[in-house]
């Protein structure tokens, strides 16, 4: 890309030199602004400098907007790629909801379903199709238990790693109340529009914080499951 070698050049002429003049060049052309600044020092008159500023400054300029037109897309391309990875790293595309089944490694046929959502604020939330259970159950095994309450985040190899809360309820016959936290361990797969991997939950004391869970040991977990969810969309 050339130069077009149509310029405008404003002076102010001083009075009497151009002692500490400053001329003010400027071509632009598309993407390309050159400004070139000339200090005269000899205390020359304008009306000698012309001729010669006129020819240098096109010289300047003609080089240096070349240059740099060519230099522009080699800055900026690196640049959007930069950014490009950066937002698929981020894993924003994983944001949305989905249809998990989960299943239990050692007998396939245990098959439970979910519906998980993870917001672009790094938290997410999951609700059991079996947390119903039975009011009057006297084993965690039926108890009742709520949604899940949690926080994800996403590794440079688009990973999904999240970590939430639920509780399991008293039950009538007096099983005690508990929390469970679940983990998972997922991939996202934007061809499929699937979330794969593996889920597993622990059951602790209700008075368990998330910087210090109390774990109950007669419960008999960790509980795992082979996780896959495929995401809802609007059509």
């Amino acid at each position: 890309m050339g130069c077009d070698k149509h310029w405008n050049r404003n002076v102010r002429a001083p009075t009497g030199s151009c002692d500490n003049h400053q001329i003010f060049t400027l071509w632009q052309q598309r993407n390309c602004v050159c400004l070139i600044f000339i200090m005269c020092q000899n205390k020359c008159k304008l009306s000698n400098c012309s001729a010669f500023l006129q020819n240098l400054i096109m010289k300047i300029f003609v080089t240096a907007c070349a240059l740099l037109a060519l230099t522009i897309p080699t800055f900026v391309a690196p640049r959007q790629a930069v950014a490009d990875e950066s937002r698929e790293n981020s894993c924003q595309s994983v944001v949305g909801t989905y249809l998990a089944r989960s299943s239990s490694p050692s007998d396939p046929t245990s098959v439970s379903s979910e519906l998980i959502t993870f917001n672009g604020d790094g938290n997410f939330t999951a609700t059991g199709s079996n947390s119903g259970g039975d009011p009057d159950a006297t084993s965690f095994a039926n108890q009742t238990f709520g949604p899940t309450h949690g926080s994800w985040k996403c590794t440079r190899n688009r990973e999904i790693i999240a970590r939430g809360f639920n509780f399991n309820y008293r039950t009538r016959n007096g099983f005690p109340p508990s929390i469970s936290i679940s983990t998972y361990r997922l991939r996202f797969n934007s061809r499929t529009q699937t979330v794969a991997g593996e889920a597993s939950f622990d059951v602790y004391d209700l008075n368990s914080t998330p910087q210090n869970p109390v774990r109950l040991p007669d419960i008999g977990g960790p509980f795992q499951s082979n996780y896959v969810g495929n995401r809802i969309t609007p059509e």
